[in-house]
């Protein structure tokens, strides 16, 4: 979590370490789809994560890696089932969810976001049969970590990573429809 970061004094110190340029903060997976864990820790732990980063390089940037959402939605839960999120009906309904907290976040600190998610949804409206999870229905597969990389990637550049040589051992067309 955001949270777990701010409280490791080991992440501080990696954070502090260097001068970054960039430097990617994500939430654990679940944790920005309910409401209080997202309003009482993860906004709070994003500005002092920020202030870490900026106090090493004033000209660094914060960019927030928008995960995207289950495969199937469902609902999210701590693990005591105290705070839950809504029982989502499908990945684009936690994706709305998703999308619109990362917005929230970068918003608060002035900073970007990197929209996986976002590129995942279009990706998997678009080709029919598309799946980027793993079995798991959370993580990613190959085609998924592929995507993820590449959106990263023009995130950071500002350019398209259409053309890009490296194909994570995917088919020609496969690495050339993500890109």
């Amino acid at each position: 979590t955001l949270e777990s970061h701010v409280t490791d004094a080991v992440h501080v110190a990696k954070i502090q370490e260097h001068k970054w340029n960039y430097v990617f903060l994500q939430d654990q997976s679940q944790v920005p789809t309910i409401d209080f864990y997202f309003n009482a820790i993860s906004l709070p732990s994003a500005s002092i994560l920020d202030n870490y980063i900026k106090s090493q390089n004033s000209c660094a940037k914060t960019l927030f890696f928008m995960t995207w959402g289950r495969r199937f939605g469902g609902q999210q839960c701590d693990p005591s089932n105290t705070q839950c999120s809504v029982a989502f009906t499908d990945f684009g309904q936690m994706q709305d969810t998703l999308t619109s907290r990362y917005i929230q976040l970068a918003k608060s600190i002035d900073a970007s976001v990197s929209p996986v998610g976002e590129a995942w949804r279009l990706a998997l409206e678009d080709t029919t049969g598309l799946i980027l999870h793993d079995g798991d229905g959370s993580h990613p597969n190959l085609l998924g970590s592929y995507l993820t990389a590449c959106t990263h990637y023009a995130s950071v550049t500002g350019r398209s990573p259409v053309g890009a040589s490296y194909t994570a051992g995917l088919s020609p067309a496969w690495a050339s429809y993500l890109q």
